[in-house]
């Protein structure tokens, strides 16, 4: 039964991460910044695209980085599905099921657009920090790094 709920929850974060992108390029433009910012004055809309990895990285190579994300998020999805079969850390499994469902929808973005369309960004930090633009898979994939590291140190105790 609680294995039912990581997969709903992969699920759920896909489903979510895919209308968010869906609800931003409809209404916004490429560059586009809502003039409203969120979080008290923390958090705005910037649509952005990124045809490399994270920060786009490799971003020269987008025919590589599509090729890396068809693979790890079939590595993932297989490690995904395995942590499902065993009992263990609730972490590790809450770890994966965000991590899937945050390379899937990216992958999806790079396999059908060829990029990755972003949408949230802070405003506070350095200025370059200001223009980088992140979407909810982006969080999802590095909670879910965090929570699989914390619930591998579980396993291991």
């Amino acid at each position: 039964m609680w294995n039912v709920l990581y997969v709903l929850l992969s699920a759920f974060l896909f489903l979510t991460d895919q209308g968010c992108k869906r609800q931003i390029k409809k209404n916004y433009r490429l560059g586009q910044r809502n003039p409203k910012p969120y979080c008290g004055g923390l958090v705005t809309i910037l649509r952005s695209r990124n045809e490399g990895a994270a920060f786009n990285l490799m971003g020269k190579y987008p025919a590589l980085v599509r090729l890396l994300s068809v693979i790890l998020t079939a590595v993932c999805t297989l490690v995904f599905l395995l942590t499902l079969t065993r009992s263990g850390s609730g972490l590790l499994k809450t770890g994966m099921a965000l991590l899937t469902g945050g390379a899937f929808s990216n992958t999806l973005d790079r396999i059908r657009e060829k990029q990755v369309t972003d949408y949230i960004s802070f405003r506070f930090g350095p200025p370059a920090f200001r223009e980088i633009a992140f979407n909810i898979a982006d969080f999802a994939i590095a909670l879910g790094g965090v929570l699989l590291i914390l619930g591998s140190g579980v396993e291991s105790v």
